[in-house]
Formats: structure tokens, sequence, C-alpha cells
């Protein structure tokens, strides 16, 4: 048995707390001081309200407060935040830590530099750690297609845990793995962490095809859609990530695995929690938070408040985070492009 210590009480970094339990570890789940109740109901009732579910057993709740005493004797710690807590969990984790502690992220995203680099997660956290700890401190992170509720829910799930350290990745799934949570492993972390993100972004690009067909008056007398253009989307969707994480030094066949490939799920979802969610996305690549406010590293504009892709493309706003290649897919946006160059 392990002791597993999860700062950030929120849907994923909750989730990943059954399995853990499910495999006979202590769990400790430590809210930010954003979760003070979330945690004030972990603690009164033992039910986690985002999720709408009963902590099991062995998943013992504290406050932020509380984190010094949570981390000790812990052998695993989770990174439960989301994009927008990066600096500030490795800020609050840094004076904490010693040599060999092992961090596993659930946080999706990427942030780029004032010089417009783009920077994948686990370094933005490891910059943020006492200079002597960054090359003594292994950082993993999870990719791959998972929805909380369903993995709260136990039902069956596949992810990909990425790191440098090959010794430390088999550990992790060691630790995490059931009959219900199945885990492959990489150490393509490019690779895995550009795809966790951009297969958001991508999606949403997909969704606008439902609200041109809406603006259009759906679908007609003779059974016509929009598919041609959601297909048009995919391609060039899946081309661009192939070339971004090319260019970034990850490896190609990421984008059609586990960490890229489930975009092609996540389109077939007509209500799915990118599609009509009120823009979850907004924490992993556009330049705002759910309240509007501009948040320095991130490039991506944000659409306005509450509106979906399908709305959006009804709209003809075509604001969705996507670039060149697939802007030129939509109505009224091609530009001539050369046949053969999906790109």
């Amino acid at each position: 048995m392990s002791t597993v210590t999860i700062v950030g009480a929120g849907l994923m970094g909750t989730a990943v707390a059954w399995p853990l339990a499910d495999n006979g570890h202590e769990v400790r789940l430590v809210g930010t001081h954003l979760d003070a109740e979330i945690i004030a109901s972990c603690l009164d009732r033992r039910y986690h309200p985002r999720l709408r579910r009963i902590l099991p057993d062995s998943v013992q709740p504290f406050y932020i407060e509380q984190l010094a005493e949570a981390l000790d004797g812990a052998e695993v710690i989770v990174s439960g935040v989301n994009s927008l807590g990066v600096h500030w969990i490795g800020r609050t984790l840094g004076p904490l830590l010693w040599p060999g502690a092992t961090i596993i992220a659930v946080t999706k995203g990427l942030e780029a530099t004032s010089g417009g680099m783009i920077r994948i997660l686990p370094d933005v956290l490891r910059e943020e750690l006492p200079a002597g700890l960054q090359d003594k401190v292994t950082l993993a992170a999870i990719g791959g297609p998972c929805i909380a509720g369903e993995l709260a829910g136990r039902r069956p799930t596949c992810v990909v845990f990425t790191s440098h350290d090959e010794p430390a990745l088999a550990r992790l799934r060691a630790v995490f793995s059931t009959g219900y949570y199945h885990i492959w492993l990489s150490t393509d972390v490019v690779g895995v962490e550009v795809c966790a993100a951009l297969k958001n972004a991508y999606t949403v690009a997909v969704g606008l095809a439902l609200g041109a067909l809406e603006r259009d008056g759906g679908v007609d007398q003779a059974g016509a859609g929009m598919h041609n253009l959601a297909a048009a989307l995919f391609g060039v969707s899946a081309a661009e990530m192939t070339r971004l994480v090319t260019l970034m030094g990850g490896r190609p066949e990421k984008v059609f695995g586990l960490p890229g490939g489930s975009v092609c799920h996540l389109c077939r979802r007509a209500h799915s929690p990118i599609g009509d969610a009120a823009w979850p996305w907004t924490d992993l690549l556009t330049g705002s938070d759910r309240d509007g406010r501009r948040n320095a590293g991130r490039g991506l504009r944000r659409p306005p408040t509450g509106q979906s892709p399908a709305a959006l493309g009804k709209a003809g706003d075509h604001r969705a985070p996507r670039t060149a290649a697939t802007a030129d897919a939509l109505p009224g946006h091609h530009r001539g492009r050369a046949r053969g160059d999906p790109l």
C-alpha cells in the first residue's frame, strides 16, 4: 500500500482517488484555496458536490492550510489543478518537497511565453520548483480520453502516463492501474502533452459545423446535413495537430493514438463536454479565464462567455481556436490553397 496525496479537489484531481482507493492506497485529498466549500462537504458528509458522489472510505480530505501534514510520508503527489494553477502549485509544493519526490499531473494545456514560444506544462511546473530540486524530482503527466465522472463511476477508461523517467512510469502504473483504469506508458512527453491540449481545441472547431447547419435551416427535405464540412474540419485538424506535434519535437503517431485520437469520439458526441458546455476548455489554450480576465502566457482568443461552437457557427462567428488550415474549411474562408496540400 502507498500513500498518495492529491492537491486540487476539482473534478479530475478527485476522480483519480477512485482507482487509488480501489487498489488499497491511503489517499489524501487536499483542496486548494478555491476548494474550501468542496472540502467542507467532503469532511461533513463525505460527499463531493461536483462529482456528486460519496468519497471512497480511504480518502481523507484536507484543507490547503494542512498541506504539510498531508504531504508527510507521501510516495506519490498528484497535481490536480487546472492549467491556470500550474505556477501556483509549483511555488506551493516547492518548499515542502524532497529529493526523489514523484509528481504526476492531470493538467492539460500549453503555455506561450512573451516571446511566442510554446511550452508544455511539466516544464512550467519544474521551473517553479526550487533550483536545487528541479533535477531531483520526477515529473509525470496523464493524457488521453478521460471524463472525470466516468472514472469516478468506475467506467472503463484508457489513458497514457508520460514521463522522461521510464522506471518511474512503471511504478506509477502499478499504483494507479485497476480493472477499469487502463494505463499505457510513453516517454514522449511532448507528443502526449501537445495532443492532450490541442484535441479539445480542435473538437471545438469541428463543432462549428453543427452551428453552420442550424444557421442554414437544419437538415433539408432530402436529408442533406453538414457532414462534408465536419469531415473536412476533422481532417485538417488532424493534419495540423500532426504538424504542430512534430514541430515541437513530439512523435506524430501520438495524434492518432490515445493522446490525440480521442478527438474523433468527442466530435461525434452531440452534447460533449467540449461542445455545448459553455467553453469549459478556456483554461487550456485561451487567453482568458471563465470571467474573461486575460492571463499572461496564453495566446488564443476566447469567444463570448457561454457560447458553444454550434452557437458561433450558427452566427457565422468562427472565433473558435483554430489556425489557417482549419479556417480554410469553413464557409466563406477558403483561400484557394493548392490541391494536395491539406495544410
